[in-house]
């Protein structure tokens, strides 16, 4: 049968939990909400804005000076996709670090290169203006290319993601991503093929651009698998620089260093505690002895005390059968014999005046539980020789013997 208290238990266990996963639950919203105010956006329409303002989740934005990842709308960058028959992919990053430039203005290159076959790599690039990179803040490590946050998702189809001002168009294509911007439906349902030409390449067919995704939420998942997947691509190469020039033998040295006179301070302070704990419990050793002692002194006490109250209750007040002689003696009886086999009867062999007149006697002492013959009446004079058996009353005895005790 179920009881109260554990059901109060399970509520309270489930209460618990519940505002566990409340808490981890606002820690991780919080933690989102510092990773995306650190996240940037530039347009030409607006410039450099928060990532946060295009977004429903309201954060809290940082100063675009405090921005660490800046996302370049598709107006910022020219992209491209070239298949290289190169099976070796150091070997490939040479060769793409000493290829003429050949892209229609000056900026900076992001190489997203992936492995299609044994012998060969695809390479996507992404030249960023240079007058958009020297606009950017200090703080600011990553730049990535809107379309490279699509590409890390590996849709199967083409979409559309729409914000309030402006839409990104992606094309799914075996060989890469094809993209623009800034086309409304007003525009693609009015234009002919050879207006539409002039913002798509000839493969891109816009009747079947039918999906439409949220524009901040696809960014944002898109930059996390970037983050996780290939961030060195995306690195500023000022920065990449200062990775490579920062003096890592004599940081590492210093660590080292560092690490070692800790590990050593521990070890001491560990040791010398140990050593005050074995003082301390060697000290206080000889007072738990002693109590110790102490205590077993008291178990063999109360054994032995528990031991003489048993013996002492199962013991029968033999020294009432004197008090039983001496009212006998009063009554003229001569003493023969005395024998016993058990401590609550015994056996007299006496003389007596009469010999019935003293089994009546012994029959009405409440002391006395049974009273019989064990021989013969004999008639030696004047008196009388017999044997009578005495069984004590051994419950009246033991409550006389309380009644005493209580006075």
């Amino acid at each position: 049968m179920y009881t109260r208290a554990p059901i109060n238990d399970l509520l309270v266990i489930c209460d618990l939990i519940l505002d566990i996963k409340s808490f981890s639950k606002q820690i991780v919203d919080k933690a989102n909400g510092f990773a995306i105010s650190r996240v940037g956006f530039w347009s030409s329409i607006s410039g450099s804005v928060d990532i946060v303002e295009r977004s429903d989740q309201g954060a809290r934005s940082a100063l675009l000076s405090q921005k660490t990842v800046m996302i370049i709308g598709r107006e910022g960058y020219f992209e491209s996709v070239k298949e290289y028959p190169v099976a070796d992919r150091k070997d490939l990053s040479k060769i793409i670090r000493n290829e003429k430039w050949s892209f229609p203005y000056r900026g900076v290159r992001f190489v997203n290169i992936i492995r299609i076959s044994s012998q060969a790599h695809r390479v996507f690039s992404w030249v960023v203006k240079q007058e958009i990179i020297d606009g950017l803040p200090d703080s600011c490590w990553l730049i990535v290319p809107e379309t490279a946050c699509v590409k890390a998702l590996d849709f199967a189809s083409d979409i559309v993601l729409e914000s309030d001002n402006r839409k990104l168009w992606v094309k799914a294509d075996p060989n890469g991503l094809v993209s623009t911007i800034n086309l409304s439906e007003k525009q693609i349902e009015h234009s002919q093929q050879q207006e539409v030409s002039n913002f798509f390449p000839p493969e891109f067919d816009v009747q079947d651009l039918n999906t439409k995704l949220h524009y901040t939420s696809t960014i944002l998942r898109g930059l996390k698998k970037v983050c996780m997947t290939s961030p060195w691509d995306f690195i500023v190469p000022q920065k990449k620089q200062l990775a490579f020039e920062f003096p890592w033998l004599n940081a590492t040295k210093i660590l080292s260093s560092v690490a070692f006179i800790y590990l050593a301070m521990s070890s001491a302070f560990l040791l010398l505690q140990d050593q005050w704990l074995d003082r301390s419990i060697e000290r206080r050793e000889k007072s738990a002895e002693t109590a110790l002692e102490v205590q077993q002194q008291l178990t063999t006490e109360s054994r032995s005390l528990e031991i003489y109250n048993q013996l002492a209750s199962a013991a029968v007040p033999i020294w009432m059968f004197w008090e039983i002689f001496l009212d006998l003696h009063e009554q003229d009886v001569q003493f023969l014999s005395i024998k016993s086999n058990d401590t609550a009867k015994i056996a007299v062999f006496v003389r007596a005046p009469k010999a019935s007149d003293i089994l009546a006697s012994l029959l009405q002492n409440p002391r006395i539980n049974k009273a019989e013959y064990v021989s013969a009446v004999s008639n030696q004079g004047d008196l009388q020789q017999f044997g009578i058996e005495i069984t004590l009353n051994t419950e009246f005895i033991s409550q006389q013997a309380g009644v005493v005790d209580d006075e």
